[in-house]
């Protein structure tokens, strides 16, 4: 309860629509909540302005006569989104007979011919159960197809001995010096 010599503060009125208004009256008016308008208030924000901005468009692809988005390729296929995004070919999304054209559409892709037989390094890593990037290594470091698609990797502990004896052959070879009297030695 108020004191009796304490007034009831008037309501602060803000312009709104060309008449000054009470926060409570603008948000019976708008149909915002009060606090809403506070904070517009607060923030500088017109208090006419749609209570959000509509996001970015989203980008539609040609996909089977229709302009469609990702998403409802997605649904209406029954693929994953992810799937989805990984067929999309410019402003298309590739499926059936187009979809075996799509590994040419790539950048980076490398073809390896072995036996007769050409496949991506995907491909062969699948077929030979190598991983990928181990045949990109080798072949980045020079080695011969054959010799990349045939030698199969080193296990763990194989690795380890491999380090191991690099490592004492390096530590072998620093030891040896160049004999000066060599020439004499040998002529």
């Amino acid at each position: 309860m108020m004191p009796p010599f304490a007034t009831k503060k008037a309501p602060i009125r803000h312009l709104f629509r060309g008449t000054w208004f009470s926060v409570a009256e603008i948000a019976a008016a708008t149909g915002m909540s009060v606090r809403t308008i506070q904070r517009r208030l607060e923030n500088g924000v017109a208090l006419d302005m749609p209570r959000r901005t509509p996001g970015p468009k989203r980008k539609r692809y040609e996909f089977r006569g229709c302009s469609l988005t990702i998403k409802e390729i997605a649904a209406l296929t029954g693929w994953s989104v992810t799937k989805t995004r990984t067929r999309v070919s410019g402003n298309r999304v590739l499926e059936g007979e187009d979809m075996h054209m799509t590994d040419l559409l790539k950048d980076n892709l490398v073809l390896l011919t072995f036996k007769g037989r050409t496949d991506t390094v995907a491909g062969w890593s699948q077929r030979l159960g190598i991983t990928d990037a181990t045949l990109r290594n080798r072949i980045n470091r020079g080695w011969s197809i054959e010799r990349a698609l045939t030698e199969p990797p080193m296990r763990p502990n194989e690795r380890f001995v491999f380090k191991h004896n690099r490592r004492v052959i390096r530590r072998i070879a620093a030891t040896f010096r160049a004999c000066p009297d060599l020439a004499e030695f040998l002529a």
